[in-house]
């Protein structure tokens, strides 16, 4: 499995490695050396394996069912991973958008101290009303998916029966554009004001 040279470079690895070693360690080493099961030692050298042949390969790692004469899959790979990358980025870059519209028409001038009272309207404190869709239910949190982008929703808002795929129309706290925020979500849910569970 391993070439010549890697043997060679393993060898002189371990014997770099152990030259601090006292008579204890080494019988540490030899004693977890002989009560490992083959699965263990099998996993162990699949993973020096793999750690060393991609060592010095470069930013891609290529799966084994790619490897191909003519380099066409790889090809097609690689357009599989940017595309996937292009649409993270375009979807960021749309909910940065429509944020950056909602506060457009809402200038700070003109927002209200106290609570929204229709859609498309953001007060004092940079809340909005809006519709969004559960898309993941944690334990202690779920997460939404808006025009506006991901929103927070904690567990103590009441939601304790939600699904993937309801949709709920709530208050929710802009937490600021992505290069500023010191959260995960654009979005924090304050309080519910509709569930619409889908079936």
């Amino acid at each position: 499995m391993f070439t010549q040279q890697q043997k060679d470079y393993l060898e002189n690895l371990e014997i770099m490695s152990s030259l601090g070693d006292t008579g204890e360690d080494e019988c540490i080493k030899m004693m977890d050396f002989q009560q490992s099961s083959l699965e263990e030692i099998h996993a162990l050298e699949t993973l020096v394996h793999f750690d060393m042949n991609n060592k010095y390969t470069g930013e891609w790692y290529t799966p084994q069912w790619l490897r191909v004469t003519d380099g066409m899959a790889m090809d097609e790979y690689h357009k599989l991973l940017d595309e996937a990358e292009m649409s993270r980025d375009m979807d960021a870059w749309e909910d940065a958008f429509s944020c950056h519209q909602l506060f457009a028409k809402n200038p700070w001038s003109s927002r209200k101290v106290g609570i929204i009272s229709k859609d498309g309207e953001v007060n004092k404190r940079s809340e909005s009303k809006f519709w969004c869709e559960v898309t993941n239910v944690g334990d202690s949190y779920h997460t939404a998916e808006s025009d506006y982008g991901k929103v927070f929703i904690p567990k103590f808002l009441g939601v304790q029966d939600a699904s993937v795929g309801d949709m709920m129309y709530i208050g929710a706290s802009f937490q600021g554009f992505e290069i500023a925020r010191k959260t995960a979500m654009p979005w924090r849910a304050k309080y519910i004001s509709i569930i619409q569970i889908q079936n």
